[in-house]
């Protein structure tokens, strides 16, 4: 491992950065530092993925992601398991497909999430794939870049974890990327300690997309971005007092000039998707998996004709990186847009587009621009490629032992010889972003190891005591086991506490506990929850306590999210995480709503740094040991609202409640009306209780509701209306028969349904028209007072100069001094 003797190095990039956007008018500063240091157009690899190469020194199909967002695995589709209409539901309602996109999206989100895909549960969208199509694509970037091996080879990130060292990274695909909300981000979070700070701003591409490269709004956004990166750097020299850095786009931006209509093209050759063929429009390219070669064959001779369009044959893949081989996820076929032409429809993006980025490397206008300040090596010549940027970013930091390193472990676990080095004169390294050494292992676990996974300081990190309640919940607890031992947050020790079961919950639990160092169980009469919490929290070793309830389903990083949370902020804080719904589960609209307020009340948490007391739920929650027991740990009266009441104490002494949204436990097991009702029965008991202790509170718990007769009537109402619903959809659900009336009373009511979200999308489309038009009203009548105020005010400004003037003029003074005479 090498001794860190450079400055810590600052890599910038600036999403869509043309090569010929930097001049002393545009940004000055950038300019200064071109002039300054080394610079140069950058080509990028062909696609719209550009981190596996600068962070990797790789080519597209050297690494685990292809150049593309979206592949072809309908296995491992997150979309196959979100509800889409049937074509001809589609075709009947044209709003509907529009109004469910948020819908799908937001499911996509989950599923990603719940699969531990880091990066896609973050961007993941579907798009506008046609629903048609929607299920037979996957993502293409699933993990972080931050993640041990998460792009299949050794990455920056991976070279520093292994130095033991720390680094900053914002941005795309978890952070705002907005110019000023990205660079108070990196204010608040630098540290002294970083080796590495890497921000990534994307408003430069957003806006190219929309008003066009070269734009006044263009111009002006990179203005306000030079500005940032000088504000950047000036914070990392009061920091350092000395910093390197690597300013540089990811790509160009071309002027869209035309179109192409390959979907009227590929309409016109009387295939079926998916039967006969399968494909995806990007921006600048079409890409198809002809099921068959006469399918084939009609796909060549419908696009062969298309001007704007040309093949890209195999050959021609290799040299892009792009050949993949075998039967390749990201294409069989493919065709790419020539300079200025855009793909139509485009599955990227719906509305005008004025600029466009992924097109073929000898498309100057798609070239992006390097600025490297106060680096020591740099290769000879000044246009590079983004795989070249690998070994500058090496050198910068110092880091060419622990790529050797690497390299060695790669080759051995390929089974070849280790690559020769040579020292530390650079060679090895510059000689890195041509040579394709064999990939080091990728992790078989959905997420990283646990002992590398966690971004947490060696040292800093409290031990952890994660305790769970269990009553008769046998046939649960393997899946929350495998969970829980799937952890990225290594060491912590677990505690089940069984209240009392009288099911098969005692040995499962042994079973469990036997496999796995370091878990243990116990158990009571049963007494409740807060009973077993306290026992819990009597038998855990732990300064830090999270609490989880047996019907979840842990987040693979909700452990090390709750140990972030204290450790980046100290003594005084207990905090709460985000319970959904898992994405299993077939959520009823019942189950939605109790998401809304009656189960968990999620929606109405606006400010996560000072959460209130009724918010803060046991099934997912974390304080600090000494702040437990100095308010004599839970109340074994209360059945329920006992996390409500400790959470009332804690504040009461001081301690800060906070919100983590990223500490995900997922409700893993369904509930129904009826269940509930129960369950809100002995929680009324409960809430009285809890008011007899704080009778200040009762208008907060809602005990005061009873009070009122006309709630109580609403209830009765709903009540009785609800038995009738529910006797319906009993017998809908017993229905097997297609021609049963009952069939036939489902189909009219999703028909209802869908022409009901129809009509809502219909309204919406004509009230945001009608807001647009008041909007416009309202400006033109805001600018016409402002032009008469402004006339107004420059009246009354002459009229004063001309009154002054006056008065400075002898006859206007000799009367002035004769009033102050005859006054005197």
């Amino acid at each position: 491992m090498s001794t860190f003797v450079h400055p810590p190095l600052a890599l910038i990039m600036i999403d869509a950065l043309r090569h010929d956007y930097v001049t002393p008018q545009s940004a000055p500063f950038l300019y200064r530092l071109m002039q300054e240091g080394h610079s140069g157009p950058l080509i990028p690899s062909y696609g719209f993925q550009e981190h596996p190469g600068f962070l990797t020194g790789r080519l597209p199909q050297e690494t685990s992601i292809g150049h593309t967002m979206y592949m072809r695995d309908p296995a491992a589709s997150p979309f196959a398991r979100i509800d889409v209409p049937s074509p001809s539901v589609l075709e009947r309602h044209p709003g509907l497909e529009r109004a469910l996109r948020p819908v799908w999206d937001r499911k996509t989100c989950e599923i990603e999430n719940a699969r531990c895909h880091s990066a896609s549960a973050c961007y993941g969208n579907t798009a506008q794939i046609p629903p048609a199509l929607l299920k037979q694509f996957a993502f293409g970037w699933v993990h972080d870049s931050q993640e041990p091996q998460a792009l299949g080879v050794t990455s920056v990130y991976d070279l520093l974890r292994a130095a033991g060292k720390s680094w900053l990274a914002l941005g795309h695909p978890r952070d705002d990327q907005r110019t000023e909300p990205l660079l108070a981000q990196f204010q608040a979070a630098v540290s002294p300690e970083h080796t590495l700070v890497y921000l990534h701003f994307g408003a430069l591409d957003w806006l190219g997309h929309e008003h066009g490269p070269g734009s006044r709004r263009v111009l002006a956004e990179l203005r306000g971005l030079d500005q940032a990166v000088e504000r950047v750097l000036a914070r990392l020299e009061e920091l350092h007092g000395n910093v390197a850095a690597l300013v540089f786009g990811d790509h160009g931006m071309v002027a869209v000039e035309s179109t192409v209509d390959v979907q009227a093209a590929l309409d016109g050759t009387g295939l079926m998707v998916p039967d006969d063929y399968v494909y995806f429009l990007d921006s600048t390219a079409v890409r198809l998996w002809p099921a068959h070669h006469s399918a084939a064959a009609a796909l060549r001779g419908a696009l062969d004709g298309l001007a704007g369009l040309r093949a890209i044959e195999r050959e021609e893949m290799a040299e892009l990186g792009i050949a993949y081989g075998g039967d390749s996820p990201f294409q069989a076929v493919m065709y790419a847009a020539e300079t200025g032409v855009l793909v139509c429809p485009n599955f990227f993006l719906s509305e005008s587009i004025r600029g466009m980025h992924g097109y073929l490397p000898d498309v100057t206008d798609n070239w992006s621009r390097y600025i490297a300040h106060n680096v020591s090596w740099m290769p000879g010549r000044a246009t590079l490629t983004m795989q070249e940027l690998f070994p500058i970013i090496v050198r910068a930091l110092g880091m060419e032992q622990e790529l050797e390193q690497a390299e060695t472990l790669a080759q051995d676990a390929a089974g070849g010889p280790a690559p020769e080095t040579t020292g530390n004169n650079g060679a090895a390294v510059e000689s890195r972003a041509q040579a394709v050494p064999g990939r080091l292992p990728r992790p078989r676990a959905a997420m990283p190891d646990a002992e590398t996974a966690s971004t947490i300081a060696p040292g800093a990190a409290p031990l952890v005591s994660v305790i769970i309640p269990t009553y008769n919940r046998a046939r649960l607890l393997p899946r929350l086991a495998e969970a829980l031992a799937a952890q990225s947050h290594a060491g912590s020790e677990v505690v089940f506490v069984d209240d009392g079961s009288d099911d098969d919950t005692p040995a499962a639990l042994g079973e469990i506990c036997d496999r796995h160092d370091g878990w243990r169980m116990f158990r009571q009469e049963n007494a409740g929850p807060a009973a077993a919490r306290n026992l819990g929290v009597g038998a855990a070793s732990g300064e830090l306590l999270v609490f989880l309830d047996d019907d979840c389903v842990p987040h693979p990083r909700f452990i090390e999210e709750h140990v972030l949370t204290h450790v980046t902020r100290g003594k005084g804080y207990a905090a709460a995480g985000h319970t959904p719904w898992h994405p299993d589960l077939e959520v009823s609209p019942f189950m939605e709503m109790a998401l809304r307020g009656v189960l968990f009340a999620f929606n109405r948490i606006t400010d996560h740094d000072n959460l209130s007391f009724t918010c803060f739920y046991t099934a997912n929650c974390s304080v600090r040991r000494d702040d437990l027991v100095a308010i004599g740990g839970f109340d074994e009266a209360l059945r329920f609202y006992e996390d409500a009441d400790l959470a009332y104490r804690l504040r009461e002494r001081g301690i800060s409640l906070v919100y983590n949204e990223r500490a995900v436990a997922y409700h893993a097991e369904p509930v129904d009306l009826a269940q509930f009702l129960t369950r809100q029965r002995a929680a009324g008991t409960s809430a009285v209780q809890m008011v007899r202790k704080y009778p200040h509170l009762a208008d907060e718990i809602g005990v005061t509701e009873i009070a009122n007769p006309q709630l109580r009537e609403q209830y009765y109402a709903t009540e009785l209306r609800h038995a009738f619903i529910q006797g319906v959809e009993d017998a809908l659900r017993e229905s097997k028969g297609a021609d049963a009336p009952e069939a036939v009373t489902r189909d009219r009511f999703e028909e209802w349904m869908h022409g009901w979200v129809s009509d809502l999308v219909a309204r919406h489309a004509e009230l945001e028209g009608r807001l647009h038009a008041l909007e416009d009203t309202v400006m033109q009548k805001d600018q016409y007072i402002r032009e008469l105020v402004q006339s107004k005010d420059e009246t009354i400004n002459g009229l004063e100069a001309t009154l002054q003037r006056y008065h400075s003029m002898p006859p206007f003074r000799l009367y002035f001094w004769l009033k102050e005479r005859l006054r005197g």
